[in-house]
């Protein structure tokens, strides 16, 4: 998930009002990349996708 800080935030608060933005906030963000119909991705056979992003998350991936 792309968007789990909004998990990590909704967990901390205190105030039951802004858990449920925080959590409704995570539900939709999905929908952010409905309109993405074609592959983020097309490696070449034998080729390694190695990504990290801002959060240390780390995805390897080969073809």
């Amino acid at each position: 998930m792309e968007y789990c800080e909004l998990l990590d935030k909704a967990d901390e608060c205190e105030d039951p009002y802004m858990h449920m933005v925080y959590a409704s906030t995570w539900a939709v963000s999905v929908y952010f990349t409905y309109q993405r119909t074609w592959k983020p991705f097309n490696p070449i056979l034998g080729e390694t996708y190695e990504m990290v992003n801002h959060q240390g998350i780390t995805f390897l991936a080969e073809q």
